[in-house]
């Protein structure tokens, strides 16, 4: 096996560190996960954490970009199920969140970076981008649904897309809590087929020419 070059080295132990604190910030909290435990976790010393970030801030604006990268490829995942109809969308849309939800790490450090960007104003200034990304993100998913398979949105999609993402949010809250709620699929499929009605305008459409 060859060896790794020193650049590589590097970029291996820094992917490991943001591993290690990612899984400490979803289990612990930001307040309570150290920069040593976070070394340990990752088999390097505290040194080499510094080495690489220099504080504890510094990991958790590293956090944020993985998150905007992930939203990025399931949103271009749905857009290639817009050939399913109507109800083959709102059921991709339904497994995407069911999915994202599941990944208990993953939705623990998103609730706890928002908390965090409530508290941290570096941290704050890279996470607020990342949501109006996503509110975004899911605007332009839902415009594309629209255009493609004919609705009658109640709203401007960008309102429906902070709908979604403000719910996905609290469930996951919820969720997280141990609260007894209604499954997630349920909620998204509802409010979702509430707030686009995909398929209606194409309907309408054909009752007109008749």
């Amino acid at each position: 096996m060859a060896r790794l070059t020193r650049v590589q080295r590097q970029a291996e132990t820094r992917a490991k560190l943001i591993a290690a604190a990612r899984i400490a910030f979803a289990e612990r909290g930001y307040a309570g996960a150290s920069v040593e435990t976070i070394a340990e976790a990752a088999g390097f010393s505290k040194g080499a954490l510094y080495f690489h970030f220099p504080s504890k801030e510094a990991l958790a604006l590293a956090l944020v970009t993985p998150l905007i990268e992930a939203v990025v490829d399931e949103r271009d995942a749905l857009l290639s199920k817009l050939d399913g109809g109507p109800e083959g969308f709102y059921s991709a849309y339904v497994q995407f969140a069911e999915l994202t939800l599941r990944d208990r790490v993953r939705r623990m450090l998103e609730v706890e970076l928002a908390l965090q960007a409530g508290r941290d104003a570096t941290i704050r200034a890279a996470f607020l981008p990342s949501l109006h990304n996503r509110w975004a993100g899911h605007a332009k998913l839902l415009e594309c649904a629209s255009a493609a398979l004919g609705g009658r949105p109640v709203a401007e999609f960008h309102v429906i897309g902070e709908a979604m993402v403000a719910m996905a949010y609290g469930y996951a809250v919820l969720h997280t809590a141990g609260a007894e709620i209604t499954p997630l699929g349920v909620l998204f499929g509802t409010v979702l087929r509430a707030l686009l009605r995909l398929g209606e305008a194409k309907r309408s459409r054909k009752r007109k020419s008749k």
